[in-house]
């Protein structure tokens, strides 16, 4: 019952994707630089950092209903040179059940499904490019986090699938002849070195264009 209600969200929070009239929003958007271009950006970081202080504490809610806390803490770093994401601090994580902690790491983007829901709904009502964009950047923000590379959500997700807290480390220690050999671990763990090579090497070319 949970999983096809949890279903009907999904498919209610993707309505704009298939509303000709949404498309025709993205068509009135402003292609050059101007003050309405340079406004939808500032909004468009905001509603970036709302989106991601709403989906750590969707993590912070999940982990607290088994480790009790007194506040609210999370942080951010660089990964890859390029990525700059943020955590919510989970010290004890590893000490609960492959269920619970997999309700931890989903609970982000469950709480982003939410928004996406309220945004729809929204813009079957009014017809807004900003709030459709923003409802398309909370969408796209899902899909990142879902990704199983770059140490996203979905990266801690296929991880606990696998059995295992960390999947490259998992890797490495079968490259080194330390750990039990597993098909999956292995195709996860090269298409992940091959991802991050890619990111390197692209922001290597920007950073090359741009001098």
């Amino acid at each position: 019952m949970k999983i096809s209600f949890f279903l009907f969200l999904i498919n209610l929070s993707l309505l704009p994707l298939i509303s000709q009239s949404q498309k025709n929003l993205l068509l009135e958007l402003p292609t050059s630089l101007n003050r309405e271009s340079i406004l939808i950006t500032g909004i468009l970081v905001i509603s970036t950092l709302v989106i991601t202080i709403f989906h750590e504490m969707g993590h912070y809610i999940a982990y607290s209903k088994y480790f009790k806390s007194v506040s609210f803490s999370f942080g951010l770093a660089i990964r890859y040179f390029s990525f700059v994401v943020f955590f919510t601090n989970t010290p004890y994580i590893n000490f609960l059940t492959k269920q619970k902690k997999i309700r931890v790491i989903i609970a982000g983007v469950q709480f982003q499904i939410f928004a996406s829901v309220i945004l729809s709904i929204l813009l079957l009502m009014i017809n807004n490019e900003v709030l459709l964009l923003i409802y398309l950047q909370n969408i796209g923000l899902i899909v990142i986090n879902l990704l199983p590379f770059l140490k996203f959500d979905g990266f801690w997700l296929i991880s606990n699938l696998l059995d295992c807290n960390d999947y490259m480390k998992a890797f490495y220690n079968i490259i080194l002849g330390k750990g039990k050999k597993n098909i999956v671990i292995i195709i996860m763990g090269i298409c992940n070195i091959l991802m991050i090579g890619f990111i390197i090497l692209r922001l290597i070319i920007n950073i090359w264009n741009i001098i």
